[in-house]
């Protein structure tokens, strides 16, 4: 999970491969889009003796002109980059997976 971008009364935030929108007031879920598919890895730590499910880290997103931009690394397996509507959370394009760690996004006008 990230920290969450605040565009016209929703919050937006990933996790897991989905970005999710909440209604900033009352906390209800909107919507969740799946943009990324989710992948299915769980981890044994022997020295502790649990496992651990691995999944993808978002980055802070930031939003410019009604787009959400967003990047999600998988461990350094796999990364994703998508732009999102910043009103309606409909994928407007993505990128991935690629093998290169995602950073957070930067806009250069």
């Amino acid at each position: 999970m990230t920290r969450p971008v605040i565009v016209g009364g929703a919050l937006y935030l990933g996790a897991g491969g989905s970005v999710i929108r909440l209604d900033v007031t009352t906390g209800r879920l909107l919507a969740a889009y799946q943009v990324i598919p989710e992948p299915q890895v769980t981890v044994a730590d022997q020295h502790a003796g649990h496992t651990f499910d691995l999944t993808y880290q978002w980055q802070e997103p930031i939003v410019a002109d009604g787009i959400i931009y967003a990047g999600a690394t998988f461990h350094g397996i796999s990364s994703y980059v998508v732009g999102l509507d910043a009103m309606t959370g409909r994928i407007l394009w993505k990128r991935g997976p690629a093998r290169e760690t995602v950073s957070a996004p930067v806009l250069v006008s």
